[in-house]
């Protein structure tokens, strides 16, 4: 229900206005203008006197009157302070309530610990233990038994491999988790059993582990090639002495050739005192002379 809008309001009971400001009564008054069709008041000594017997009882008992008067100016002002505190007749004022209590918040849920690296090797080691006993057995050339007896213990592999430890380093100590294992492994069988475990257990170590293999062999190749070349210039000293010698060789063969072309024997027996006899057609020294027969054999 709406509201009177704002203004000034005859006050009931009384000859005054009071200024309402569309929520509230306000302390300004004023006199309330003349209603229209009723003349304005004539003074007290202008009025006409009434013989109405109202009027004369009024007369004779005025201060009763009076106290009657008192009283109803008391209770119109009663009124007004209420009118005045109150709201418009129809206004409700609005009901007032507590607030409500906000939810309690949810207990926060508490995140599952992520697992630790080891946590995870070791599981994968679990999920395919035999297919990694059965390569490290090939590859070592071991039995399954003996590599199933130590298999818990490769896992130390992944956290060396991410700790990037030198390679020499993480073979030594895999073969001693083997124990026996890897015991009649060459270092080449060990590498590729490493290879395995990585590949199988923790594969983003797999990288770091092909470089230092890489490099190993390398390093291998290079010192075979420093060792190779005292070998090879050992080898070219004896061909070159080979050569020296079977040169020296030619020579006195030559030499015994060209000595062969001038000998001869004025007889046998010069023939037989230098050892050539019998002297054959072709020999160093062969005459006719010394060949009487023809047969081709002289000093016969």
């Amino acid at each position: 229900m709406s509201t009177p809008p704002p203004g000034w309001y005859r006050i009931p009971g009384t000859n005054e206005e009071g200024y309402w400001d569309g929520h509230v009564w306000t302390p300004d008054r004023r006199a309330a203008a003349p209603m229209p069709g009723f003349a304005a008041p004539l003074p007290a000594a202008q009025r006409p006197r009434s013989h109405s017997p109202v009027m004369a009882w009024i007369r004779r008992h005025k201060v009763v009157t009076g106290l009657v008067a008192v009283l109803t100016v008391g209770s119109c002002g009663a009124l007004l302070d209420s009118a005045e505190d109150a709201p418009a007749r129809g206004v409700v004022a609005p009901e007032t309530r507590a607030p409500a209590e906000a939810p309690a918040p949810a207990p926060a849920e508490t995140p599952e610990p992520e697992p630790t690296p080891e946590e995870v090797w070791r599981a994968a080691l679990e999920s395919d233990e035999k297919a990694i006993i059965g390569s490290l057995a090939t590859t070592l050339g071991a039995r399954r038994s003996v590599v199933r007896e130590h298999v818990a213990d490769v896992v130390g592999a992944c956290g060396l491999a991410a700790q990037g430890k030198p390679l020499k380093v993480r073979t030594a100590r895999f073969a001693r988790a083997l124990g026996g294992a890897a015991a009649g492994a060459t270092q080449d069988q060990t590498i590729a059993a490493v290879e395995v475990v990585l590949t199988g257990l923790c594969p983003e170590t797999t990288e770091l582990h092909a470089e230092q293999v890489e490099a190993r062999r390398v390093a291998i190749r290079q010192a075979q090639e420093r060792a190779r070349k005292p070998r090879l210039r050992e080898e070219r000293a004896r061909a070159r002495e080979q050569a020296r010698l079977e040169r020296e060789r030619e020579a006195r063969l030559q030499e015994e050739r060209q000595a062969a072309l001038h000998v001869y024997f004025e007889n046998c027996t010069a023939a037989r005192a230098a050892g050539a006899a019998p002297v054959r057609r072709g020999d160093p020294g062969y005459g006719s002379h010394l060949d009487r027969d023809g047969d081709g054999i002289g000093c016969e």
